[in-house]
């Protein structure tokens, strides 16, 4: 069991994107595909400032065989810079088609002025959140201790190639057991 580490994504990041393609043109690809009526298993609560470690754990969940959405990946013409009407419908009509959110918790994402937005509006509407803390060092603990609200959540670490769901330090179920459970919110 260990915590999902920042540089092992980024290099999946790297891998998966050919050398040719620019971010743009990854972005705009995926924009083509995308579909406004499409279900997701995962949205992604993320800071930006970290899109290349969240695009590669992005890959790693999809190559788990779950559906994924990211926001400047599936819905590039938002503004994230700030708060907007918009924008926040946007999110609310994406986060109704997710089945869960993960809060990817990171050195940046107390910068983000949508990652405390997005995990309120997500557990009050259906409750299943978990954070998956992001480990800037190779030799990171293998437990979290959420700070503050992060606490109150379970969270998520990799064991080999799958995705555990902790409670507590010794008590987890795995990721597809966790998203399928029927739970109710509050």
């Amino acid at each position: 069991m260990s915590l999902l580490n920042e540089q092992e994504l980024r290099l999946l990041a790297r891998s998966k994107k050919p050398i040719y393609e620019t971010a743009q043109q990854t972005i705009k690809k995926s924009f083509n595909n995308f579909s406004v009526f499409q279900n997701y298993d995962v949205f992604l609560s993320h800071a930006y400032n970290d899109s290349e470690v969240i695009l590669g754990l992005c890959y790693f969940i999809e190559g788990l065989g779950y559906s994924v959405y990211l926001d400047w990946k599936d819905d590039p013409q938002l503004n994230r810079s700030k708060v907007t009407p918009q924008t926040a419908n946007t999110l609310r009509i994406r986060m109704k088609q997710s089945k869960c959110l993960l809060f990817a918790t990171s050195e940046n994402s107390s910068s983000s002025i949508w990652m405390p937005w997005e995990l309120g509006f997500f557990d009050a509407l259906k409750g299943r959140v978990g954070v998956i803390p992001l480990a800037s060092k190779i030799n990171s603990p293998d437990t979290f201790e959420g700070q503050e609200y992060l606490g109150l959540y379970n969270y998520v670490v990799k064991t080999g190639q799958s995705l555990y769901v902790h409670s507590s330090a010794s008590s987890s179920v795995t990721f597809s057991q966790w998203l399928n459970q029927k739970i109710s919110p509050g």
